[in-house]
């Protein structure tokens, strides 16, 4: 088996996250089966042709989804099942 070299440990260190509010957002947007964004009026019309679909409207912004591309969809999926993702990459 190899080694890791120190530079390559703090590679991986650096990605590290142990943020509770940072990976709880994380874990709910992972859990969803679709991508969400709130973009202004004129970034939505570019998004409309890249299949997002227009969710609510609001005063100054629309808030749009499309559905996760099948690897991303299993990937998170798979990431989900950890009971307790604290210390998972960010």
């Amino acid at each position: 088996m190899a080694r890791l070299n120190e530079e390559q440990i703090m590679g991986i260190k650096e990605h590290m996250c142990s943020d509770e509010k940072k990976l709880a957002s994380l874990y709910r947007a992972k859990k969803k089966s679709y991508d969400e964004c709130s973009v202004s009026f004129n970034e939505a019309e570019e998004r409309k042709k890249q299949d997002w679909v227009e969710v609510v409207t609001l005063k100054t912004k629309v808030r749009m989804q499309r559905p996760k591309p099948v690897g991303v969809a299993f990937e998170d999926k798979i990431w989900g099942q950890s009971e307790n993702p604290v210390g998972m990459l960010c």
